[in-house]
């Protein structure tokens, strides 16, 4: 394999390759799905278009077409099998988690080409996205909720929101009851201090000046607490430097959302996992 790795040729063997559904019988690739796998991590690095892939570059041998580096990420983002993985390697690595604190940030982020679940949004002038996510106190990222149009407010359907996140924690065997959560003054709001607190979480919300400092005194803000925050700032950062996640140009859900728990993938990976 040519030098340029986003994950090397182990860990993708590893860590992905025994989660991901091949063909069993009738057509299979011709190609190695692990230098399929490494294209796909390039364009999610480089962000370049998919008829620019240096497929000859990448491969070790003859390379595919484009179409087919796109084919296997189409089918396998919307098996959701990149979601997927995650939760398996989550749940096989639960105890290198920090859940002393986690932290919920809703980025919006530019949708050019437009497509499902995009808006016009005032602040950045033009369509967006956004989508809730949740990571650790290390800054790892952990779940993500269902993206939404970006002309709506984080707590738009906050309680279905919080609910897939949970959803996405159980599936990896990650318990949230007595999990405390900082959330900027943008959530600062009765239903997600509820849907919060129904799952056995500790909301710390800033409170929201623009609330009129009502009832304010019954929630708790632990200002040494919310100093952490920086954290999710920090993963955002991460995540930004994944060109593909940086600009949505997928029109559908189902590739973008593949991006991004891509992106949560090598996070994850070159943090933790040490290739033999």
């Amino acid at each position: 394999m040519p030098d340029y790795a986003v994950l090397d040729k182990d860990t993708i063997k590893s860590e992905i390759m025994p989660y991901l559904s091949i063909a069993k019988r009738g057509f299979s690739s011709k190609f190695d799905l692990v230098e399929i796998v490494n294209t796909i991590l390039y364009k999610l690095r480089s962000g370049c278009q998919w008829r620019l892939l240096p497929t000859g570059y990448l491969f070790s041998g003859e390379g595919p077409g484009w179409n087919t580096v796109f084919h296997h990420y189409r089918k396998w983002s919307v098996k959701e099998e990149w979601q997927r993985i995650y939760s398996r390697i989550l749940n096989k690595n639960r105890r290198k988690l920090d859940l002393s604190l986690s932290h919920i940030d809703g980025p919006h982020t530019a949708a050019y080409r437009g497509g499902e679940k995009t808006e016009y949004q005032g602040r950045k002038k033009r369509r967006t996205t956004n989508a809730l996510f949740l990571s650790d106190n290390q800054g790892i990222p952990l779940a993500m909720a269902e993206p939404q149009a970006g002309n709506h407010a984080d707590l738009f359907e906050i309680e279905e929101r919080t609910g897939e996140i949970v959803s996405q924690l159980s599936v990896a065997d990650i318990a949230v009851d007595g999990l405390f959560c900082n959330l900027d003054a943008g959530f600062d709001g009765k239903e997600l201090r509820s849907a919060i607190i129904s799952y056995g979480m500790i909301p710390n919300v800033c409170p929201n000046p623009r609330n009129g400092g009502e009832n304010t005194e019954e929630w708790l803000h632990d200002e040494e607490m919310y100093k952490h925050r920086w954290k999710i700032e920090r993963t955002n950062a991460w995540m930004d430097s994944f060109k593909a996640v940086l600009t949505r140009f997928d029109t559908t859900i189902a590739s973008w959302k593949g991006w991004n728990f891509l992106a949560f993938i090598v996070i994850f990976l070159k943090k933790f996992h040490k290739s033999n």
